[in-house]
């Protein structure tokens, strides 16, 4: 198992599982269910039960888990939080080959990993992620570009892009100022005419 896999996976129901405190209250576990999908959760929960434990023992652990908890966006909060699991798990080789089982059950195609599923709706509505340290398996369908038209659209964005610096890069520092004060008056007026 990978602590980067691990932390991306558990840094969304932390929220909920420090509100918890530890106990079930079956309408938390719900809402949270249903938010993230009733699979998702409950590999969560089996994941946080082996190892809240260890985490609450620990207070260096327990800081990581809270402020990863509190400020879910914050980069740093995350490399905390993954340095203090890769501790706990290095100093306890049963409890990682406890989460690793968890992690790697119900593999759809019979290889380990955690199983992500998304459902998106709507016409060309994307959805962003990132993948660490394993192999995607799937098939998207939708009404997207093609990666040879996307490859065209970037060359032509490139190349309007080179031919407007070089148009900026022959003018005088003059003509220059005077491009940036009729830049400034267009922005001003756009921005006066959508209050």
């Amino acid at each position: 198992m990978e602590i980067v896999t691990l932390t991306t996976f558990l840094s969304p129901f932390l929220p909920t599982f420090l509100k918890l405190g530890g106990k079930a209250v079956a309408k938390a576990t719900e809402s949270a269910s249903g938010k993230f999908g009733e699979a998702a959760f409950s590999k969560a929960q089996a994941v946080w039960g082996k190892l809240s434990p260890k985490i609450e023992t620990n207070a260096g652990a327990k800081e990581a888990v809270t402020d990863a908890a509190n400020h879910p966006e914050d980069e740093d909060f995350q490399a905390a939080l993954r340095v203090q699991l890769k501790k706990l798990l290095a100093a306890d080789e049963e409890l990682r080959k406890e989460i690793d089982l968890i992690l790697d059950e119900d593999a759809p195609d019979g290889t380990s990993g955690t199983q992500i599923a998304q459902n998106v709706t709507g016409d060309r509505n994307q959805v962003i992620g990132q993948v660490n340290g394993g192999n995607v398996f799937g098939h998207i369908t939708g009404g997207g570009l093609t990666s040879a038209e996307t490859a065209r659209r970037v060359a032509a964005f490139e190349r309007f892009v080179e031919r407007k610096r070089q148009v900026w890069n022959s003018l005088t520092p003059a003509e220059q100022a005077e491009h940036d004060e009729q830049f400034e008056a267009l922005y001003q007026s756009l921005a006066a005419s959508r209050k």
